[in-house]
C-alpha cells in the first residue's frame, strides 16, 4: 500500500462545520441529525482562529458551539476533532493555549486528540515560514499540549512555491488537500483531482510563477493524504468515486453549513457513507448492599458476664442445698 493511501482516521467522510449558526436549524442535535443522514463518521470544526474564539462580526460563536456539540457527537457516535485557521504568528503560547483547550474541550468526542491546522495564503507571504511552523510545533512540545497534528491548505500546490510544504509535511500526520472545484472555477471534477495529485501536467491553469510540487504526490516527506472537496454543482458523486478508486479510507467535505436536501441524498449515497451507532448510555452497575460486620469480641468484657454468670450459678446452687 502507498503511504498517501495509508489510513489515518477512521474510515468514512466527514463534514467540515464552519458557522454553526447557518447549519441545519443552528442546534446541536440538528448539526447531528444533519451529519448522520449525510451519512458522515465525523465532524470538523472550527473551534478558533489565533486566540480569537468568535468571529469579530457576524455569526460565528465557533467555541461555543463546538463545545454543545461534544455530549451529542459523543452519544451519537461521531468523532469531533477541531480545526482553526493558522495564521503565522501562531506559536505565542496564548495561542498554544487555546489549542490545548480546544483539545481538552473535544476529548469526549475526539479520544485521539485530533486536530487540524488550515494555514493558507499569510504562509504564501512570509518570509520566515518555515521557521515560524518549526516554532509552532517546538512550542506544542514545550508547552506539553498532547495531540495529532493535520493540516489542510491548497489543492493545487504547484501554484504555490513559497508555502512551507516541507515544514508542515515533517510535523502532521497527513495531509488534507483542497481539491475544491468550485473555489478554483473549474468545472470538471477530474481535472481538479487529476492536478491535485501529479500537478501541472494534467491541465488547467498555468502561470510561470507556479513553480511549487508537481502535486500532493510530489511532496516530501510523504505523508497519507485526505482529500478535501467541495459539495457545489452536482460533483459530490463523481469526486467520491474518483477518491474511493485510487484507494483513500476517508474523505472531506466543505462545508456543512451549505448542506441542502440534494447534497445530503448525494453524500448518503457515496461509497463513504457510514451509518454510525449511538452510544449505549453508560449504567454504572449497582453495588450489592454491604454485607454486615461483625465487631471484633470484647475478650475482657466476656470474661467479666462469666464471672458474673459463675457466681450467680454458685448463689443458687447454694440456695438449693437442704438445711441442717
Amino acid at each position: 500500500m502507498s503511504i498517501l493511501t495509508q489510513q489515518v482516521l477512521p474510515p468514512g467522510q466527514y463534514g467540515w462545520l464552519w458557522t454553526a449558526e447557518r447549519t441545519a436549524d443552528g442546534t446541536p442535535q440538528g448539526i447531528v441529525d444533519l451529519a448522520r443522514r449525510s451519512g458522515l463518521r465525523g465532524i470538523l470544526a472550527k473551534y478558533h482562529e489565533g486566540t480569537a474564539r468568535k468571529a469579530a462580526r457576524g455569526p460565528g460563536e465557533w467555541a461555543k458551539h463546538v463545545r454543545a456539540l461534544v455530549q451529542p457527537c459523543a452519544e451519537a457516535g461521531l468523532l469531533l476533532i477541531p480545526w482553526a485557521y493558522t495564521h503565522p504568528g501562531d506559536f505565542d503560547p496564548d495561542v498554544i493555549a487555546v489549542i490545548a483547550e480546544a483539545l481538552d474541550a473535544c476529548a469526549p468526542a475526539n479520544p485521539d486528540r485530533w486536530y487540524i491546522f488550515d494555514p493558507e495564503i499569510e504562509w504564501d507571504r512570509e518570509p520566515s515560514a518555515s521557521e515560524r511552523t518549526r516554532l509552532l510545533f517546538q512550542n506544542l512540545k514545550l508547552l506539553g499540549v498532547r495531540g495529532r497534528w493535520l493540516y489542510s491548505s491548497w489543492g493545487w500546490v504547484d501554484q504555490h512555491p513559497r508555502f512551507p510544504w516541507q515544514a508542515w509535511q515533517e510535523h502532521c500526520e497527513a495531509f488534507l488537500p483542497q481539491a475544491y472545484p468550485a473555489t478554483l472555477q473549474v468545472s470538471d471534477p477530474d481535472l481538479v483531482w487529476n492536478r491535485s495529485y501529479g500537478g501541472a501536467q494534467y491541465g488547467g491553469q498555468q502561470s510561470a510563477a507556479w513553480t511549487g510540487p508537481q502535486g500532493f504526490a510530489a511532496l516530501q516527506p510523504q505523508r497519507p493524504i485526505i482529500p478535501a472537496f467541495d459539495i457545489y454543482n452536482g460533483v459530490v458523486p463523481r469526486l467520491s468515486a474518483l477518491a474511493a478508486n485510487w484507494g483513500v479510507p476517508s474523505i472531506t467535505w466543505w462545508v456543512m453549513d451549505n448542506f441542502g436536501l440534494e447534497t445530503i441524498r448525494q453524500l448518503a449515497a457515496t461509497p463513504y457513507a457510514r451509518t454510525v451507532q449511538a452510544q449505549p448510555a453508560i449504567v454504572t452497575p449497582a453495588q450489592p448492599d454491604p454485607a454486615p460486620v461483625t465487631p471484633a469480641p470484647d475478650v475482657d468484657a466476656a470474661m467479666a458476664a462469666l464471672e458474673r454468670a459463675e457466681a450467680e450459678i454458685a448463689t443458687a446452687k447454694a440456695a438449693l442445698k437442704p438445711r441442717p
